[in-house]
C-alpha cells in the first residue's frame, strides 16, 4: 500500500518531467553555501552576502564560511516575491488611473508618471531607477 501523499508527490514529479522540467528534491533542513543560495535565488553571490550582512536572511557561520538554511531562503523568496507583486499591482493601478495603458513598458514616461514612480518606490523595487532617471534627463 502506497500512502496517498507519496502518490501525489510522484504524480507531480511525472507532470514536471513530462513538461521537460528538472526536479531536485531538497530536505527542508538542508544548508547552502552563499553561491548555492545565490543560484537558488537567481541573484549574485555578493547580493546574497549583503542580504546576510543586513540580517534579511538568517545564516550561521561554519569556520569562515556562511551557511543558509533552505527554509530561510524559501521564506525570503516568498516574501520578496509578494513585495514585488504588490508594487507591480500598485504601479499597474496607478498607470490605469493615468490612462497610460501599456505605454509604461514601451514609451518614456512623462513627468507625472515619474513623480508617481518615485513616490511609490517603484524604481527601486523593479530595478528601474537608472532607466527612469536617464529618460527624465534626456532632451526631448
Amino acid at each position: 500500500m502506497v500512502p496517498a501523499s507519496a502518490l501525489r508527490l510522484f504524480m507531480l514529479l511525472l507532470v514536471e518531467f513530462s513538461q521537460g522540467n528538472a526536479v531536485t528534491l531538497v530536505p527542508t533542513h538542508a544548508e547552502f553555501a552563499t553561491q548555492q543560495a545565490a543560484d537558488l535565488l537567481n541573484v549574485s553571490r555578493p547580493y546574497v552576502v549583503k542580504l546576510l550582512d543586513e540580517g534579511k536572511i538568517p545564516c550561521r557561520t561554519v569556520g569562515k564560511y556562511r551557511r543558509v538554511r533552505y527554509e530561510d531562503l524559501i521564506a525570503f523568496k516568498r516574501k520578496d516575491d509578494e513585495t514585488r507583486a504588490r508594487v507591480l499591482d500598485q504601479l499597474t493601478a496607478e498607470a490605469q488611473e493615468l490612462g497610460m495603458g501599456h505605454r509604461w513598458a514601451t514609451e518614456a514616461p512623462g513627468p507625472k508618471s515619474l513623480a508617481i514612480a518615485r513616490r511609490t518606490g517603484v524604481e527601486r523595487a523593479l530595478g528601474m531607477r537608472s532607466r527612469l532617471e536617464l529618460r527624465a534627463r534626456s532632451p526631448g
